[in-house]
């Protein structure tokens, strides 16, 4: 007997967005993912050739793209302020 159950929240597997990163950004083969945090969204580290990066996926039932744009906005401002942050 199959049971079926319903899903109320999933994280992707770092080795799944390994799949997306390499085709949409420089990500070399030997380049690693590590999920860092999950809560509404997922923060995973890249590292990749001594270079590290932060991937986040916003969970689309709780984030509007205007609420993304604007995280987007103030850590592009933080950045140009000089500011060590995740800027994307």
């Amino acid at each position: 007997m199959t049971n079926t159950l319903l899903c109320v929240d999933s994280t992707v597997a770092p080795s799944a967005l390994m799949e997306v990163m390499r085709g949409a950004y420089a990500v070399g083969a030997s380049a690693t993912c590590e999920l860092l945090q999950r809560h509404l969204d997922a923060t995973y580290l890249v590292s990749d050739m001594g270079k590290q990066h932060i991937a986040r996926l916003f969970n689309a039932r709780w984030w509007s793209r205007e609420e993304v744009e604007g995280e987007v906005a103030v850590l592009r401002h933080l950045k140009a302020l000089g500011i060590r942050v995740a800027a994307p």
